[in-house]
């Protein structure tokens, strides 16, 4: 104790520690209603087991004592607690954008995110480097007045210390053992990060990740019986799959926008120009993942990383394209962003397009320079001038993805000359959303108008991606999070679709190409032929 009062620094290093704690404990107690989620958090007896020695290693890893003065061991020791903060203000991002608390394996999505929206992605990088920032800054303080020999030896002791946290937390026995001690619940990720904690949620998502890739890539070769039916198509027809980026219809939302329907519309999906709903597997973003279901007919798995299409590589990967392909339909995709998302040319190429035309390479549309993404209705008619302008005259099937409701940041670009405003609502994302959807609308009309007079015989079926990020909280969609406009025309006529899963679909169109009944396997055999394939892919 004598020493101690002769040198009282470990002591302000220790107190810096117990503010840190006491910081983030407030922090914790302000914000735990979480933003993203209206319910109040269920205090689960065993909450802070995993939560707190997550909290903790981050603390005694990027704590650095800095200087030869009191104040500087009490502020680098109190540094410590940046990283965590930044973390959790992290996760909530993550959780109100995307619905769920990020995984590691989300960080391979930071170049998609950069490109769809930068200043989002700038943000996120931000907050990424504020886990580390408290930690550098306080040793390059604290190597001010040190020997190299003294650098050296604290950074190799740091890095030592690292480690052993790594292993404590990642290694296969350290992940069994937490998942033994840690209840989670295995129904929602949100409500983990509200009842066990932000990093705990986290943790749990990365080691459920990293448990399904070594599961996957363990698996037997897939058998050579298809996943989806393939055979001759007893009608041969063309098909129109529209996949419409965050299509809202704002008849939808809790507080309908009135007027934002065109007359078209009412005229092209008869009887009332209303949609059916279908269930889509995300909410936010990873637009990849819808496009998995509807062009696979399975389950999307998230069982590698966030997106199934990130795990792609050469080997073909059965489906409705495949089957179509085999059958010897002309395939076709037109996308109206570029190609530098999800790895979408090695997954569309394996799922059996054999002509691909993004934004950036061959487009099939006109980009104008007001905007972003190449707007549906140019894209729309642009891909039905170069079908009837080929000499190819086999029955096609085309996958056109329209990017124009694309949310950046909290606003929905759009060119006001081109599209003004035609309702208004004091709501700025339901005015936004209202005025988007009207004009996407009117191209949608003049698109089936102009399919049941050139190609009457058609399949149609248009359908939103998801629900944009914006629509939270009070915005929230009354028929759930997951619902999304869509319709399913042929030869004109509507077919019912409502409450269908987007995974379904593909099997309802082939048999509609069959005139048959294909029948649908569970979701767990398909679940299981799926990972089958992936696993392969993974080892290719």
């Amino acid at each position: 104790m004598p020493g101690l009062i002769r040198n009282p620094l470990p002591l302000c290093a220790v107190a810096g520690l117990a503010a840190a704690v006491l910081l983030l404990w407030l922090q914790h107690a302000w914000f735990s209603s979480m933003p993203w989620l209206s319910e109040v958090p269920f205090w689960h007896s065993d909450r802070w087991l995993l939560e707190l020695p997550l909290v903790l290693a981050v603390l005694l890893v990027c704590a650095w004592p800095a200087g030869r003065s009191r104040t500087a061991w009490f502020v680098g020791a109190l540094a410590g607690a940046v990283p965590v903060a930044a973390a959790w203000h992290a996760i909530d991002l993550c959780c109100r954008s995307l619905n769920r608390p990020p995984g590691l394996g989300d960080v391979l999505l930071l170049r998609e995110l950069l490109s769809a929206d930068p200043w989002l992605g700038m943000c996120t990088i931000g907050l990424l480097l504020g886990l580390t920032a408290a930690l550098f800054a306080s040793f390059i303080c604290w190597c001010r007045d040190r020997s190299w020999r003294e650098r050296i030896s604290a950074a190799l002791l740091r890095c030592l210390l690292g480690l052993a946290v790594a292993v404590a937390f990642t290694s296969g026995p350290a992940r069994s053992w937490w998942l033994e001690r840690v209840d989670f619940h295995t129904w929602s990720d949100l409500h983990n990060a509200k009842d066990y904690g932000r990093l705990s949620a986290s943790w749990a998502v990365t080691a459920r990740g990293i448990e399904q890739r070594q599961s996957l890539a363990s698996l037997p070769p897939p058998t050579d019986a298809p996943a989806f039916p393939c055979g001759a198509v007893a009608h041969p027809r063309n098909v129109y799959l529209l996949l419409l980026e965050s299509l809202v219809d704002p008849r939808d939302l809790a507080e309908p926008v009135p007027g934002a329907v065109p007359a078209e519309l009412v005229a092209a999906l008869p009887p009332d120009g209303r949609f059916d709903h279908c269930l889509a597997p995300v909410f936010g973003g990873c637009s990849a993942q819808s496009e998995f279901e509807l062009l696979s007919g399975a389950p999307a798995l998230a069982a590698i990383g966030p997106i199934e299409y990130l795990a792609f590589g050469s080997r073909p990967c059965d489906g409705l394209v495949a089957s179509a392909a085999a059958a010897g339909y002309r395939t076709v995709l037109a996308y109206g962003a570029g190609n530098e998302f999800f790895n979408a040319p090695r997954a569309h190429a394996a799922l059996g397009f054999s002509e691909r035309h993004y934004g950036n390479t061959d487009p099939w549309g006109t980009r104008n320079p007001a905007d972003r993404f190449i707007t549906d209705a140019d894209l729309q008619q642009g891909v039905l001038d170069r079908l009837r302008e080929g000499t190819d005259q086999r029955p096609c099937l085309v996958l056109i993805v329209g990017m124009e409701g694309h949310q950046q940041g909290s606003h929905f670009p759009r060119d006001r000359n081109r599209f003004p405003d035609v309702v208004s609502s004091l709501d700025p994302v339901s005015h936004a959303l209202a005025n988007l959807f009207h004009w996407r609308a009117k191209a949608l009309a003049g698109t089936l108008a102009r399919l049941a007079r050139d190609d009457p015989e058609a399949i149609v079926l248009l359908l939103a991606d998801h629900q944009p990020a914006a629509l939270t909280g009070v915005r929230a969609v009354p028929a759930g999070r997951y619902a999304v406009p869509a319709a399913l025309l042929v030869g004109g006529r509507r077919i019912a679709i409502d409450g269908r899963h987007m995974h379904e679909l593909p099997w309802l169109l082939w048999g509609l190409l069959r005139d048959a009944d294909p029948g649908f396997p569970s979701p767990t055999a398909l679940r299981q032929r799926y990972a089958a394939i992936l696993g392969s892919q993974l080892r290719d």
